[in-house]
């Protein structure tokens, strides 16, 4: 977690201040808190503002139409699938961009349980999360519970988390049918560049996770994955440069062949 503020942000913490008055009322909501880049002092010029609001239970539809009448008036919500659903997007007069996320406490509290302190295959991907909530801003926490979450959160990384998440993500990289290298080729040949593209970046992602896995890292940013990774990683890949080559190249052999020694470069991280 941690403790800087964007304070050379002012349009920020207007409306870090709006948010959080706007949803402390209503008693569904358990915690609000900064996300992102924002929350960590790593945010520059350009970044957007990244909420999340954690509830204790789902409300009911007409409860719901009644604190997005109340919230409609004070935060410019232009677009999302509705408060308690999945997420909104706010654009302020001033021209500044936040998301809005939405979790149950409950189910949060479940994933973090399932990652880090008994780590379960079937909950590999709930790092993201963890890391998520170790490095919030917390504006409001009715009783506690977002606080408590931030402490198991800093704890170690577990072993049985790390094994998991590698072996999982190898699988995507390194199966020799049904690997995402493979579907690549598949949609480069067809000429399928939607298709490609959607596999390259399942690709990455999975290139990643083992990355930060093997160095017992915790991460949630899904940009500037360079540069978190040489910052914040001790052991990369002799050859990680290459990630770099991999997404500026179009579909066809160069990209199949970067990625084939991608995959190579992270046999020393597996054993």
């Amino acid at each position: 977690m941690s403790s800087s503020s964007p304070s050379h942000f002012p349009a920020v913490e207007r409306l870090v201040t709006q948010v959080a008055a706007a949803f402390e009322p209503h008693a569904e909501v358990e915690a609000v808190a900064l996300d992102g880049s924002l929350a960590t002092g790593s945010a520059d010029s350009s970044s957007d503002a990244d909420f999340g609001v954690y509830l204790s239970s789902s409300p009911a539809p007409e409860r719901e139409c009644e604190i997005r009448s109340r919230i409609q008036p004070t935060l410019p919500i232009v677009l999302g699938a509705g408060i308690f659903k999945t997420h909104d997007i706010l654009i302020t007069p001033g021209g500044l961009r936040a998301d809005i996320s939405y979790y149950l406490a409950p189910a949060a509290e479940e994933a973090i349980h399932g990652a880090l302190i008994q780590p379960s295959p079937a909950l590999v991907r709930t790092s993201d999360l963890c890391a998520l909530i170790r490095d919030s801003r917390i504006l409001f926490d009715r009783t506690g519970w977002l606080k408590k979450m931030q402490e198991i959160t800093s704890g170690p990384y577990p072993e049985a988390l790390r094994t998991s998440i590698m072996a999982r993500h190898w699988q995507m990289l390194a199966h020799p049918v049904s690997s995402f290298q493979q579907q690549m080729c598949i949609s480069a040949a067809r000429g399928d560049l939607p298709g490609w593209r959607y596999y390259s970046d399942l690709f990455i992602t999975s290139y990643f996770q083992i990355v930060f896995a093997a160095n017992r890292v915790l991460n949630s940013n899904r940009k500037r994955l360079m540069e978190i990774a040489r910052r914040s990683c001790a052991v990369l890949p002799a050859n990680f440069e290459e990630i770099e080559q991999f997404i500026l190249s179009p579909p066809g052999v160069r990209s199949n062949e970067i990625a084939g020694r991608l995959v190579n470069g992270l046999r020393e991280l597996m054993e």
